[in-house]
């Protein structure tokens, strides 16, 4: 297993159900946002289907400019599900939250995303956008 076994998730996830495994034919975008690290979640592009992880996928994440696997229970494959959830971004090297009012598409794939802080409304750049574990919890 080695550098992915942190990856693994615990033996009660769905994804050991046959019935509610995620195929590839079920993702609407290449772009989705997964777990990585601590457990948040940032946007990665879908390279194909895992070779090491069972009913999982080969993923690179934007920003961190990994190429990995991470198992189908571990992402957020809709990025349509974010509309009005709060999200976190970087500006300016600082990590900040906001509520998704629109995402801008090309081809059913997000580009960017419009974001309201308590502040002001700016359009944030999808590699920038992420979720921590707890905002994550919201629509997975």
């Amino acid at each position: 297993m080695g550098k992915y076994e942190n990856l693994q998730t615990d033996t009660d996830s769905k994804c050991k159900d046959s019935t509610n495994v995620l195929k590839m034919s079920d993702i609407k975008s290449k772009f989705i946002f997964a777990m990585c690290g601590r457990g948040n979640y940032y946007p990665c592009l879908i390279l194909g289907a895992a070779s090491v992880i069972q009913n999982g996928f080969k993923v690179y994440f934007l920003r961190q400019d990994i190429e990995t696997e991470v198992p189908s229970n571990g992402i957020i494959y809709d990025p349509d599900v974010l509309k009005e959830i709060e999200v976190s971004y970087v500006e300016n090297s600082v990590v900040k939250t906001g509520i998704v009012r629109i995402l801008d598409k090309v081809k059913e794939t997000p580009t960017s995303f419009l974001i309201q802080s308590a502040d002001k409304c700016a359009w944030i750049p999808l590699p920038r956008v992420f979720l921590t574990k707890e905002q994550a919890q919201v629509v997975i």
